[in-house]
């Protein structure tokens, strides 16, 4: 991927998690495939690190909510 395509890449991920990071926290179980999906991805493309801190801090939060939300179901099996 070319630096430029990978700068769009980055913005459009910062975008995503931004526009949809309160509908997800508040969504809970409802929210995880998006989230899980969003999570992913940046964790195939290598973009934790270059990544805004506020948005860092966003992914954070939904990795707590992700892994608090699996770890539930799979106690409940």
């Amino acid at each position: 991927m070319c630096h430029k395509c990978w700068r769009k890449k980055i913005a459009t991920f910062e975008k995503i998690i931004n526009a949809n990071h309160d509908k997800w926290i508040d969504g809970g179980v409802k929210s995880i495939r998006p989230v899980m999906q969003i999570l992913k991805s940046l964790r195939y493309l290598q973009f934790d690190g270059k990544l805004s801190d506020s948005t860092s801090d966003k992914i954070s939060e939904l990795r707590v909510m992700s892994k608090a939300i699996l770890t539930k179901s799979t106690e409940e099996e």
